[in-house]
């Protein structure tokens, strides 16, 4: 019956761990939903300011508004992007909790016959556990997690752990605004996970970092060993577009348009925005 219960309650917890997840979720991309109003009150307040400015009132730099339009996009990229995650992390938390129920389904429907397996195995098979493995005292412990934390909170070198929580701290950075940090930390993550299936989206990310503090002969380099070293990668048309904007900041028109031209012709599926954005582009430059 010990056995049983134990058994339950296991089921029971992974079921109510994974509904406490949605709502974690849930929570984040109502966040994510307050990010993107305030984005929006931030840019139509630039708007408003800008169209009711005084004539005497010195115009902002090409440089400036490029650079602060950078910034937009970017804050724009990085929630569209943890909304998409949030959406699989949903739906694979769904299917995970549809699973656990049919588990349980299933517990109820046999208890009777794993009550007495259970039991009579139990009986001849539990035998006292003694652990030989040394643990840290108490006061070990909080001062590792203490450092532990305090690693994450100030450095730009990578943590340990799998790629994708590696992924996921640089991009914590860039969405905080720390993009010098960022830089290191998506470089970082290129050279030791350069086979792994984010790699691609980090390349992009450490262009972007280059991108948006104008730093434009890095953000092409970046840009471009992205699209030529992850062809397939999600960000691939991404790099294209991102590229022909930074040769356009970088006055080499001709080149700009081939690239965009380029995108074009590759990706004629890419996701609207970024057709939209290309085809924005294009008529800047005059593009033939």
């Amino acid at each position: 019956m010990v056995v049983l219960s134990a058994l339950w309650t296991v089921e029971v917890g992974v079921l109510r761990a994974e509904s406490s997840d949605l709502v974690v979720i849930s929570d984040e991309l109502e966040r994510l939903r307050q990010d993107v109003i305030d984005l929006q009150r931030e840019i139509y307040r630039d708007g408003a300011t800008a169209s009711g400015a005084r004539l005497e009132i010195d115009a902002p730099s090409r440089a400036e508004v490029v650079s602060r339009n950078a910034e937009f996009d970017l804050r724009l990229a990085a929630i569209d992007e943890e909304i998409r995650k949030m959406t699989g992390l949903i739906e694979e938390l769904e299917h995970t909790i549809d699973s656990v129920g049919r588990r349980l389904d299933k517990l109820v429907a046999d208890v009777d016959f794993r009550l007495i397996s259970l039991e009579e195995t139990a009986k001849s098979s539990i035998q006292p556990v003694v652990s030989t493995t040394s643990t840290l005292t108490e006061e070990e412990g909080a001062e590792k997690e203490a450092a532990r934390a305090e690693h994450l909170q100030v450095t730009a070198v990578l943590p340990e752990g799998t790629p994708a929580e590696r992924y996921d701290f640089a991009f914590g950075l860039l969405r905080s605004g720390r993009y010098d940090d960022a830089e290191q930390a998506f470089k970082s993550f290129v050279l030791e996970h350069s086979n792994d299936r984010l790699a691609g989206n980090a390349q992009y990310w450490l262009g972007e970092t280059h991108y948006v503090r104008a730093s434009y002969e890095q953000a092409a380099t970046a840009f471009l060993d992205g699209y030529q070293k992850y062809p397939n990668s999600p960000k691939a048309p991404d790099n294209l577009l991102k590229l022909g904007m930074t040769l356009h900041a970088l006055g080499q028109r001709a080149e700009a348009c081939v690239t965009l031209q380029e995108l074009q012709s590759k990706f004629p599926s890419a996701v609207q925005p970024i057709r939209d954005r290309a085809s924005r582009e294009m008529r800047m430059l005059n593009c033939p």
